[in-house]
């Protein structure tokens, strides 16, 4: 699923999109937002670590920090939100609906090709994307080292492979449908 969505250039898309129902109510209530850092587990959940936008002693940051942690200083204006309809997006081959999909929300799918993914967001979407992601580049950059001590002696993830991922833009919405064949 991952693998075939990541064509669109879209960040990554989660298989198991939801929160982990243990974090934080911020967190499970509106998602994660955007400076989260975590690792994305082989069953497609990310498993959240900490945030760089919010101070240590900040609710979202309660599982703790890097050592010499200091937030990332960014303005508001690299931050882009935008609504996005429902059944709009990147779709790899055309894809035709009845007219009668917006009142059965059932829907048909048929592909000429042997694989495939399909993330519905019936309802829309809000789009959140840091636009200057520079900042978060450099400051990922000069942080990294007692970001991955930190992940693995104080929050005891271990693998062989383990990569950090910053959460750079978010699709929120409030019904999902992923697939993958």
């Amino acid at each position: 699923y991952s693998l075939l969505l990541l064509s669109a250039k879209e960040g990554y898309p989660l298989w198991r999109p939801e929160p982990n129902r243990r974090l934080p109510e911020q967190h499970r209530k509106g998602g994660l937002p955007i400076g989260s850092v975590g690792i994305i587990r082989p069953d497609g959940f990310f498993d959240y670590l900490f945030n760089i936008c919010f101070p240590k002693d900040h609710p979202v940051n309660t599982g703790g920090v890097p050592e010499g942690f200091k937030p990332v200083e960014f303005s508001q204006t690299d931050v882009s939100e935008f609504l996005v309809r429902g059944l709009d997006g990147f779709k790899d081959t055309p894809l035709t609906f009845p007219s009668s999909v917006a009142q059965s929300r059932a829907y048909d799918f048929v592909s000429m090709h042997p694989e495939g993914a399909i993330l519905m967001l019936p309802d829309g979407s809000t789009r959140i994307d840091l636009e200057n992601k520079k900042i978060f580049r450099q400051y990922a950059t000069r942080n990294a080292h007692r970001w991955f001590t930190y992940v693995e002696d104080a929050r005891g993830r271990e693998s062989e492979d383990l990569s950090l991922y910053i959460i750079t833009g978010t699709d929120k919405s409030s019904s999902f449908g992923v697939a993958s064949f």
